[in-house]
């Protein structure tokens, strides 16, 4: 009987842990950090690049639900930061820390289809996973589409004891790093802004 009281406490004092305050809303301020240097691209200042993003999330008005420790979801988890906005920028960050400059002679345009965390329930502690799925393309003036990806990642922030925002924030923006730079990783992006600029590279 010990033993079954001893389990049946250990139970509750992690849904205890891993709920909090689980019916109300948390509010997150998510950012983008850059961090390291970045090599420029040769010929990048003459391939002027305008980014734009559509929200195409089923969900928009948060970024994750709260759960308790037995996994059952509760309040929102929301964003005081324009999620899309912050992708956007991410992107025209990272351009122009390779050397490209604004202007409109190649177009990124990027659909952000999911930016979302959730929450996995262990015996002792539980994991905050955030998913990233972006469709990233790249025209020229005459709308011709010159590259087309769909770019996904996620980000983790493992051995958490309270399923809440400020654990799903170092997840999101984690996952949004990765999935960043798994977008300029990809062989044909550079290349494809120069050729919707008509730039030799």
């Amino acid at each position: 009987m010990n033993m079954i009281y001893a389990r049946v406490s250990c139970v509750l004092a992690l849904s205890a842990l891993l709920s909090g305050c689980a019916f109300s809303t948390d509010k997150i301020d998510l950012s983008y950090n850059a961090r390291g240097a970045r090599e420029k691209v040769a010929g990048a200042e003459g391939v002027k690049v305008q980014v734009t993003a559509i929200d195409k999330r089923a969900i928009r008005d948060k970024v994750g639900r709260k759960i308790n420790g037995f996994g059952a979801e509760h309040g929102a988890i929301e964003s005081t930061t324009d999620v899309v906005e912050l992708v956007r920028g991410a992107i025209e960050t990272e351009l122009s820390l390779r050397g490209f400059p604004k202007g409109d002679s190649a177009l990124v345009t990027c659909d952000v289809n999911e930016f979302w965390n959730r929450f996995k329930t262990g015996f002792w502690s539980g994991d905050s996973i955030a998913s990233i799925n972006l469709t990233v393309q790249v025209k020229n003036r005459e709308g011709k589409v010159l590259f087309s990806k769909n770019v996904v990642a996620e980000g983790l922030e493992p051995n958490i004891q309270v399923a809440a925002g400020h654990n799903a924030q170092p997840a999101l923006e984690q996952g949004l790093s990765k999935a960043i730079e798994n977008l300029f990783q990809e062989p044909d992006f550079i290349p494809s802004l120069f050729k919707a600029a008509g730039v030799a590279q």
